[in-house]
Parts: C-alpha cells; structure tokens; sequence
C-alpha cells in the first residue's frame, strides 16, 4: 500500500481483513443447500447475493484504497452495479419465499387461507421455477442500473477517468442521489413483502430474519447518508472522506445481509440442538402418520424429558411411565442393533450381543418384568416370550446373534399407539410444546411438497414431461397446484367446479372427510387438519 494513503487507509484495510472469511462461508453454505434450515430460503437466490457481495466487500475496498490509479468504470461497475444486482436477487428472493409460503399456507390451513388471494398466487407461481428466477434477477438489474447508464452515457466520458476524478465530478452526487433513491425503495418494497409471512407457516422464523437484515442494513445506510452532509455540504471531511467512514458502513450493511442469510444458517446447522429436528427422517416405517409424529418428538431429548416428567406426575396410575420406558429400551436396542437386514450376510452382521435383546425381553416381557403395560402384556408378553424362544432354539448359528432390529416392532408401534391415544391428548392440554411441535413438523412437509412441485415442474420445462409414479402423499399438494394453475385463465370459481368433490375442501372451509376419502387421500387429511 502506498505510503501516502497509509493513515487514512488503515481502518478500512483491517475491516477488509474481516472479511476474507466470506468466501469460505459461501463455501459451506453452497454445501448444504439441501439442509431444512437453508433448502426453504430459495438457496440459490442466497448464493448469488452472497457472490454480489462478496465481489463488493472484497474488491470494493481496494478500488477505493487506490482510487488515484483505478479506473472510474472500474468503480461504477464494482460500487454501484454489483449492489444493484445483490439488491435485486435478494428483492427476488423475498418476493419466491413470501410466494411459497403463501401456497403452503393454502395447503396446511385452508381454513384460514384468503379465498380471493388464489388468483395473486396464479399469476405469481411461475417465480417458484429456477429458470425464471435468473431472468427476474437481470430483469431487475437492467431496471435499477438503467439510471446510471443514462446519467453516465449522457454526461461523462467515464472511459478515461479514474475513481479519484469521477468522486471530484458533480455526477458523483447524482450516482449517490440514484443509489439513495433505489435502496429506499427496494426496502420499502420487500418490507411490504415479508410482512406478508404467515406465522401459520413461519416454521424457520424468517419473518423476524428479515426484519432484523433490513432493520440494521437500513440503519447502516441511514447513517451512511447522514455522513454526506458535513461531508458534502459543510465540506468537513476528516471522518467521511479521509476515513473512508462511508465505505466502511457500506461494507458493514453489506454483511449485516451476509450475516442473517447465510452465516446465521450455517451456524444453527452447526449447532446439536435445533428445531430443524422436526424435519429428520424417522428410522420408523410403515407406521400410521400420527405415531410417526410422536415417534418424532420423544425423540428429542428435551421433548422426551418433558413428556416422562409429565407421566411421572400427572399419569403415574395408568402405566404411561412404564409404557415411555419401554418404547426408550426398545428405541435403545433398534439405534445399537441396526436398520433391519436385507440378506441373510447382513442378518449375521456383527451387532450388540444377545444380551441387548435378552435385556428388552427382561425389563418388557418377563414375568415380573419392570416395564410390563398392564394394556398390552396380555397380548404381546406371551407373544414375545414365543418368539424369543423360537429364535433362540433356531440352531448354533444363531447363537450369540441379537435378532435384527424389527424384532419388537409390533410392540413397540402398539407402545407408540397408546400413548398417542390415551396420554398425548392430556399432555397437549396442559403443555404448548405438542401443539408447536405438531404446527412445525405439518409446516415443513408443506414447504417440502410446494418445493418438490416447483422442482418438478421446472424440470418438466427444461427437460419435457417426466412420467413417474405419484407418491399419495402428494396428491392433494398436486390437486390444489392444478387448481392454483388454473386460476390463471378461468377464475376461482370456474376452477372449483372443474375440480373433483373430494378436493374442494383445498380451497374451501375445512369439513372432516368420510371414510371412504379417507382411504384415497389419508396423507392429505394429516396435512389439513386445522392447527
């Protein structure tokens, strides 16, 4: 660094040390986009904001720093451009995420979805796709870097200055004027946008995310222009120009963006403990959608420690402490066993010994046995005491092995069962933390069925139609899509009478379905029950 603008440099070179670390946090975001924290913020709109401003943060500086020698368009192009851009993916990015909260509100609590805001989410939808998003976002930018061309192309010859004298030129406050106008109403903007969040939805709290990244990058910018006026009017220059005070609370709004969408993300995935939980796959199969469910929160271990207080205190006469102690011996034996075996190889895999299982079958099944449920001993205690000295008379090649670990699935879905049925009601009304648990776990596999549908079909558009087998679980997600889509050109009203009784309960008040609706559509029932 020159030993002239070594003094009045200094800060603004330790700020830009700070921020060699950009790159890597990128890095590590760019790899776990499909993480449940990050894949419902439109991952790839952050990735290329943090790109724009990385490119600001880093080369910014140093066109700056040697702003005697830079090239002006250099400048314009880093200092203004690039901003612009990052300005318009995250505009973009709030306009998708609002979007595709606002269809899975429509999928998870319909009765309390807006009837007349379908054909806003029709003429809309078409942002969920990636391919669009990319023309959105030079959409944008051309619209909000169309005033500097204007006022470079007709003003200055900007291809033979440099930074030095384009900041002397009385452009320069018009570039600033321009800059100034387009955050205020960019801002204006996507606070209109996410105020649109519905905490019915809001399982990642990105509402608050948002408010508090336009909040403080607001308040950087703010003061930013505040710092014009004794630099620019009273012409007192020590703090805005020789400090470069300006620039460094440019850069510093810069990372308050960085900070709330990407490094925050990355430090809750880091983290042992966090609600993205309720998104993990369950090591369960074949089990009913509200077993699963409770299967889910006992096995977080302050949801567990809060349900076993309440046996302990408020069901200690019904067994429901026993029944919770043996679904957690059952769990044990499962996590150390294994997933089942697909061949007889695996089937004799080295595992836990025979003791493990020997050990659930002495604390659930046994005669005297400590964990024994009066309502299911009857059925499962001979049952089990049956198979297991079947399995343990099966010859000497099967000695010294623990069954695999389905082995007491049975009892253990039958476990999962009462509780649901006859301690779960009780602890949901006397403890928020059901309801919560319930309320995010729905909202998540409704981000999840929209965002599917939005990749589905933004394949089916680049690549054609892809013919593949339809899950169940998505129909409804897939009806109300067709619905929404067809909105577009004949109205709410035509779509509902085109559409088949068994799905009109979508987009109209929530009715509980009969039997024979049940069997076809008994996902989408989970889904649409009214929190």
């Amino acid at each position: 660094m020159p030993a002239s603008v070594w003094p009045e440099a200094a800060p603004f070179a330790v700020v830009w040390g700070c921020y060699l670390y950009m790159p890597l946090a990128i890095y590590l975001y760019a790899t776990h986009l499909h993480h449940p924290f990050i894949a419902y913020r439109q991952p790839h709109l952050i990735v290329l904001l943090g790109c724009f401003l990385t490119t600001y943060c880093l080369v910014g500086p140093v066109i700056e720093i040697w702003n005697a020698t830079s090239p002006a368009l250099a400048y314009v192009l880093v200092c203004y451009l690039v901003p612009i851009l990052a300005m318009a993916t995250l505009l973009l990015s709030t306009m998708v995420v609002v979007l595709h909260h606002k269809i899975t509100e429509l999928l998870v609590a319909p009765t309390q979805f807006p009837h007349h805001v379908v054909p806003t989410l029709s003429r809309f939808r078409w942002l969920l796709q990636a391919t669009h998003q990319r023309f959105c976002v030079a959409a944008l930018a051309c619209l909000f870097a169309l005033p500097y061309v204007a006022v470079l192309a007709w003003s200055i010859d900007i291809a033979h200055l440099t930074t030095a004298d384009l900041r002397k030129s009385p452009f320069y406050n018009v570039l600033l004027g321009i800059f100034y106008s387009e955050f205020l109403l960019a801002s204006a903007l996507a606070g209109l946008l996410f105020q649109q969040l519905s905490p019915i939805v809001d399982t990642f709290h990105q509402r608050q995310v948002y408010q508090r990244c336009f909040g403080y990058t607001g308040a950087c910018i703010l003061v930013n222009f505040l710092v014009i006026i004794p630099e620019g009017v009273l012409h007192f220059d020590s703090l805005g120009a020789d400090y470069y005070c300006r620039n460094i609370l440019s850069t510093v709004a810069a990372q308050c963006v960085v900070y709330f969408h990407i490094v925050a993300p990355i430090y809750h995935i880091f983290q042992t403990n966090t609600m993205t939980r309720v998104a993990a796959e369950s090591s369960c199969i074949n089990m009913p959608s509200n077993l699963s469910e409770l299967h889910k929160f006992l096995h977080d271990q302050d949801n567990y420690a809060t349900f076993l207080a309440f046996c302990l205190g408020s069901c200690s006469s019904e067994s429901a402490t026993e029944a919770l102690l043996a679904w957690r011996c059952i769990e044990t034996f499962r996590a150390a066993r294994g997933p089942a075996p697909r061949s007889p190889i695996e089937l004799m895999a080295d595992g836990p010994d025979v003791a493990a299982a020997e050990y659930v079958i002495g604390m659930c099944f046994a005669p005297g046995a400590p964990l024994t449920c009066p309502t299911l001993s009857a059925h499962f205690g001979p049952l089990y005491m049956h198979r297991w000295a079947a399995w343990m008379s099966c010859g000497p090649d099967m000695v010294g092995h623990a069954p695999h670990a389905d082995f007491f699935d049975e009892y253990h879905r039958a476990l999962l069962s009462h509780l649901a049925t006859d301690v779960v009601p009780r602890f949901e009304a006397q403890s928020a933390l059901w309801s919560n648990f319930i309320h995010h776990t729905r909202s998540v596999k409704g981000l999840k069925l929209v965002q599917r549908l939005a990749d589905a079909r933004t394949s089916s558009v680049v690549h054609g139609p892809v013919h593949h087998h339809v899950d169940p679980a998505e129909s409804g997600a897939m009806s109300t899509w067709a619905i929404i889509q067809s909105t577009n050109d004949a109205g709410v009203e035509q779509a509902a009478m085109r559409r088949p009784a068994s799905l009109t309960r979508l987009v109209t008040p929530y009715a509980p379905p009969s039997e024979d609706a049940l069997d076809q559509l008994v996902h989408d029932v989970e889904l649409m029950k009214p929190p």
